[in-house]
């Protein structure tokens, strides 16, 4: 056997078996985030906290109606009222300050991710954590809905930062 048809051999098997790791851990992953969604909670990490958030905490945290227009899939553009709260609320009601961060990383059930920046997220009345919609609870993504909790950025012009089946929030 040629050396480079060995070569060739011994990285195909190499990458074989990186990916059937990077499988395995990623499935355990995603066991956590979809349970989640069973729970009705979703985690908030900084640097040097984990924070699980379930309802009631939102709603002490002061749930209030907001609008925000749904864009995407080709459809035209819809206003869409919804119950939720301000991401900037949340945060200080939990103690976490947003005066110096970066990025908030908002990560899915579905392992979708999206990046919104530090600059939107203090942007007052632009980055909710949405639990209603038009008046109902968001259902879970088994229940055919977009929840139980959405990150909408009322600001966004295609809602394309906009985070489905919300289950973790990083802070940076």
């Amino acid at each position: 056997m040629k050396k480079s048809t060995l070569a060739i051999l011994v990285t195909v098997a190499a990458l074989t078996v990186a990916v059937a790791v990077l499988a395995v851990l990623n499935a355990d992953s995603a066991r956590q985030l979809a349970s989640r969604q069973d729970d009705a909670t979703f985690i908030i990490r900084t640097d040097n906290r984990v924070i699980t958030v379930d309802f009631q905490t939102l709603q002490e945290a002061g749930i209030r109606h907001f609008a925000a227009t749904r864009r995407g899939g080709g459809l035209s553009a819809v206003e869409v009222a919804f119950q939720g709260v301000p991401l900037t609320a949340l945060c200080a009601f939990l103690g976490i300050d947003l005066s110096s961060i970066q990025s908030v990383t908002a990560l899915a059930a579905d392992g979708f991710s999206s990046v919104v920046s530090g600059g939107q997220v203090r942007d007052a009345g632009n980055v909710f954590i949405a639990t209603a919609e038009d008046g109902v609870p968001l259902a879970t993504r088994e229940q055919g809905g977009d929840g139980p909790y959405m990150l909408v950025v009322a600001k966004d012009a295609f809602s394309q930062y906009w985070c489905k089946y919300l289950s973790e929030l990083i802070i940076r």
